[in-house]
């Protein structure tokens, strides 16, 4: 799968997540859902930097993030952020804790785990995908 443009997509995700091979994974599993379709993937690795990339490119149809990323803010932060800019954005939080300090501005709270189906069940949902 090309990922498009952001001008040409469907679908626009951005991926927050400070573990690289967890990011990869996620993105492996977005391309394998995605495939066919055009969509852009944009992926960093800290709530501050995803900030800035949602208002630069005008907002998202999904936000995953983690909730805990070490230095420049959190997740619970950016989903915040991110929902006041753009109240229609969803929010998919992953989390190795049992339980989030604050469901507020999340669509969908996902623990994290090995077994990726919780999480593409929650995208396909969230974005309406058959």
């Amino acid at each position: 799968m090309t990922l498009t443009s952001k001008e040409n997509s469907s679908f626009k995700i951005l991926i927050v997540e400070n573990e690289g091979t967890r990011l990869r994974r996620i993105r492996d599993i977005l391309v394998d859902i995605f495939e066919n379709k055009n969509v852009y993937i944009r992926r960093v690795g800290n709530a501050l930097h995803g900030e800035i990339i949602i208002k630069k490119e005008n907002g998202f149809d999904l936000l995953i993030t983690d909730e805990c990323i070490p230095k420049e803010g959190d997740g619970i932060m950016l989903a915040s952020v991110a929902k006041k800019m753009y109240p229609s954005m969803s929010v998919i939080m992953l989390t190795g804790v049992s339980q989030v300090n604050s469901t507020e501005n999340i669509d969908i709270v996902i623990k994290k785990s090995e077994d990726f189906s919780s999480l593409i069940g929650a995208i396909k949902h969230l974005l309406k995908l058959k």
